[in-house]
């Protein structure tokens, strides 16, 4: 099915030509029931006609489900992939990351029942080893500040729960989480979960970076408040979009920016940032929509981070120009149905102009030509 059946076929067609071939076929049962028999297709005999016509149901159903499976599948790939095609490569990497994601899902279960947990209240979790107790703590006192501080962009009522895993293994957290060992991530949110690294594995994360960093003076502790400020906004943005009932897929250069915005503490309006001359290397943001784009645009550590650099800046200029508001103000001009004829690309940008006066083209190169020493 996922592999055969064109992906433009949407639900509809499949059920149009469902009914077009039950039509006569129904028209033959009726005839053949009435008169005991059908000669040309060789049913001799009203049993005869009532086996075959359940084996053809059966096809029919399985047709029918084929195009359903077809459908929702079609919503996910255009969804990931932000595309109205996507070829049979596409579609075996697509499977093979849901599988990795099951396998990871899994392994991530069995570590979590191996740690002590600390719940202050109905909607959060942390786990942690018995070493990252006093460290656990610290980001409990510290989650209270991080909202306060979201809510100013992000009006939530009532955010879904979210759990907090610290991990004392870098081996358990890169295979838990699926991240290469050329990658430089302290944590990362997903699934209703931010999975993080404690600060000893922080420190062998660090001293594999290809990076000039001073890890002679890295205050490991520090960084990790820095992550958790990061992930949970990625956290709380997924909040603020389900309860609003938005499209959760939102630009990945955009959850990116937002997020490093609010671990950088941008939101605060005298503080002056030495934003990187990208002049000529920075990526176009409208090949960092989705998550595949991200991820192939970002294989390398300084391509990572020209990307978090650059989605960074946007975000800073668009707020400093327009306000914090009009980041909720472009999602919320998003449609909220959308047809698969349309790409999420499309109706962000036309949200984007509609709110900024400017395409996201040309106000991202207005952002790098301002901090261009050229």
């Amino acid at each position: 099915m996922f592999f055969y059946v064109p992906i433009e076929k949407d639900l509809e067609t499949i059920l149009v030509i469902t009914i077009m071939l039950c039509i006569p076929l129904l028209s033959i049962f009726v005839i053949g029931f009435i008169k005991g028999k059908i000669k040309i297709l060789g049913i001799h005999g009203r049993w005869s006609l009532i086996f075959r016509s359940a084996i053809f149901t059966s096809c029919l159903i399985s047709f029918i489900l084929l195009g359903v499976g077809q459908s929702a599948m079609a919503e996910m790939l255009v969804s990931e992939y932000d595309k109205n095609t996507v070829t049979n490569s596409e579609k075996i990497e697509f499977v093979k990351d849901i599988g990795r994601r099951l396998s990871s899902n899994k392994l991530r279960g069995e570590y979590i029942k191996t740690l002590d947990s600390i719940s202050p209240n109905n909607r959060l979790t942390v786990y942690y080893s018995n070493e990252d107790k006093d460290l656990a703590d610290k980001l409990v006192r510290a989650i209270p500040d991080i909202e306060t501080q979201l809510s100013k962009m992000f009006a939530v009522v009532e955010p879904f729960p979210i759990d907090i895993v610290l991990y004392d293994d870098l081996n358990q957290y890169r295979t838990n989480n699926d991240i290469d060992e050329t990658q430089r991530i302290l944590g990362l949110y997903t699934n209703k979960r931010i999975h993080m690294a404690n600060t000893k594995v922080s420190a062998e994360i660090f001293k594999t970076s290809t990076l000039d960093l001073d890890l002679i003076n890295m205050n490991y502790e520090e960084e990790i408040l820095n992550t958790l400020e990061h992930e949970y906004t990625h956290y709380y943005i997924r909040a603020f979009l389900m309860e609003n009932k938005l499209n959760p897929e939102i630009p990945r250069w955009l959850d990116e920016g937002l997020a490093v915005y609010h671990e950088s503490e941008g939101y605060i309006t005298d503080a002056e940032f030495d934003f990187p001359d990208l002049k000529d290397s920075a990526i176009p943001l409208q090949d960092l929509i989705s998550q595949v784009e991200w991820d192939q645009y970002t294989e390398s550590e300084t391509a990572s981070d020209i990307a978090y650099n650059e989605s960074f800046m946007v975000i800073y200029e668009l707020i400093k120009l327009k306000g914090e508001k009009v980041v909720t103000d472009i999602l919320a001009g998003i449609p909220k149905e959308q047809d698969l004829s349309t790409s999420y690309q499309t109706l962000f940008e036309n949200s984007f102009i509609d709110h900024v006066g400017l395409s996201l083209e040309e106000f991202q190169d207005q952002v790098i030509n301002k901090y261009s020493t050229k």
